[in-house]
């Protein structure tokens, strides 16, 4: 099983979430099964309109460090 790994920083409001969001607009994405978005901090855009329309994207939002452990990957692991 391959799994791809995108990993998109920045400074706090810079656009990353419109960046994520046009991109999962723009259809690049299609090819994969399933997409995990880990959100570690909510920007302005609303990403969950956007995202109920895509039914292979799955949606957490981390608000702790400490939050991403083996729990969290076995959680995402039954929801995919």
């Amino acid at each position: 099983m391959t799994v791809s790994v995108d990993v998109i920083t920045g400074i706090l409001e810079c656009g990353k979430s419109t960046l994520i969001m046009d991109l999962l607009q723009s259809g690049c994405f299609e090819e994969y099964e399933r997409i995990v978005l880990l959100q570690c901090e909510e920007g302005i855009v609303e990403t969950d309109e956007i995202l109920g329309e895509k039914q292979n994207v799955l949606l957490k939002t981390i608000e702790s460090e400490e939050e991403i452990n083996d729990t969290l990957f076995i959680e995402i692991k039954k929801r995919i």
